[in-house]
Formats: structure tokens, C-alpha cells, sequence
């Protein structure tokens, strides 16, 4: 049963720092729900399964945002987000295909 308020507490996911921004969709093509975490201490997005870490791609200095979307066409989802440059107020933008195989 739910607590109050519509959430339960999900899993711990550990050895992960510095998460600024997440977002949910299906990686790993196995219908479950994976998270890509990014992570602004080590200038990378996490893809987490089965609350595991199960791939970390470089993203450039100062990530600050995601998204996730088929953004080709191709069945799978990809990710884009954005770099912050903090010393002139200005963002770029990645993006990268984590689609990975089902037990990768």
C-alpha cells in the first residue's frame, strides 16, 4: 500500500554523487523503467537498471539538465542535454544513444 501523498520509498542507489537531473525510460529494450542520472561531480550521465549502474557516458563539463526521446526514429530511446558554462551565463548542448542490450 501507498503511503500518503502517492510514493513509496524506492531503491538505494549507491556510489552515485553530485545528481542534478534524471530521467525515466526504457535503455536497456527489457520493458522495465531505467534512469539516466547525471552526475555534475564527474561530468557524466548514469544509465541505472535494476538499480545498478550499468553504463556512465562522458558529457563535458558542467551538466545540468536531460531529456529522453526517440529522437532519430530508430525504436530506442536517446538522450540530450545540456552543459552549463558558469563563468558567462551560456549552455550548450549533447546528446548521446545509451540504448543497451537486454543483461549488458
Amino acid at each position: 500500500m501507498l503511503p500518503i501523498g502517492g510514493f513509496a520509498a524506492g531503491p538505494d542507489i549507491t556510489g552515485l554523487t553530485g545528481l542534478v537531473a534524471v530521467a525515466a525510460g526504457d535503455f536497456t529494450g527489457t520493458g522495465v523503467v531505467d534512469f539516466a542520472v547525471v552526475n555534475a561531480l564527474e561530468n557524466t550521465v548514469t544509465i541505472v537498471a535494476n538499480g545498478k549502474p550499468v553504463a556512465a557516458y562522458n558529457v563535458g563539463v558542467n551538466p545540468c539538465a536531460i531529456v529522453i526521446a526517440d529522437f532519430n526514429g530508430d525504436g530506442h530511446m536517446d538522450l540530450a542535454g545540456s552543459q552549463r558554462r558558469r563563468q558567462f551565463g551560456e549552455y550548450s548542448a549533447w546528446k548521446r544513444r545509451p540504448y543497451l542490450r537486454a543483461g549488458q
